[in-house]
């Protein structure tokens, strides 16, 4: 997730957390009862963004195979609220009693996270294994300042790394989808 700035860290419930007003700018988490507040992100951050959201509605969404979320809060534990950059819900896991639900009571099956070259690499660890240990089958760290790709599953030690000439692709959860990381990553 790229951020411009450092991320502050307070204790806080997960009614506390229901409870605040989040201005424009800063995105909140709450990361094992410790809120995490992060500012907004990047131009480019917000490029690579779009360019994954174009690709995955066009390939995932409206085929009827999932649904593709931005923004959304997942309650990955009774103290954990992340908000990846980018989730997939597989249409078997999808129900439409969720959409009015905040935070979603479940774990995306994919979560999308761009990461800042601020952004630790303890810390994004950690938010690794809060998704695999929720249920998320499968996470991608986005780095845009080396153009690659890092999918962890539950049970690997190290991820899969993905170049610019490769592609991003979950053959099974989505066979066929396939997005070339050339076309996300903006050439300048």
């Amino acid at each position: 997730m790229e951020r411009n700035a450092v991320a502050n860290k307070t204790s806080a419930t997960l009614a506390d957390y229901m409870a605040l007003d989040e201005p424009d700018g800063p995105r909140y988490e709450l990361d094992e009862g410790e809120l995490v507040v992060s500012p907004s992100t990047t131009l480019r951050h917000n490029r690579i963004l779009n360019r994954l959201i174009v690709q995955f509605m066009a390939k995932i969404e409206f085929t009827n195979l999932g649904i593709v979320a931005t923004e959304t809060d997942f309650l990955l534990g009774p103290a954990t609220v992340r908000c990846p950059d980018l989730a997939i819900i597989l249409a078997t896991h999808y129900k439409t009693t969720l959409e009015g639900r905040l935070p979603l009571p479940l774990a995306p099956d994919v979560a999308i996270e761009i990461v800042s070259p601020s952004d630790r690499v303890s810390a994004l660890q950690r938010k690794v294994n809060q998704y695999l240990q929720a249920g998320t089958q499968s996470v991608w760290l986005i780095y845009p300042t080396s153009n690659t790709a890092h999918r962890w599953i539950a049970g690997a030690s190290e991820p899969v790394i993905r170049t610019l000439n490769e592609n991003w692709d979950e053959p099974q959860l989505l066979p066929g989808v396939t997005v070339p990381f050339r076309d996300v990553f903006p050439q300048e």
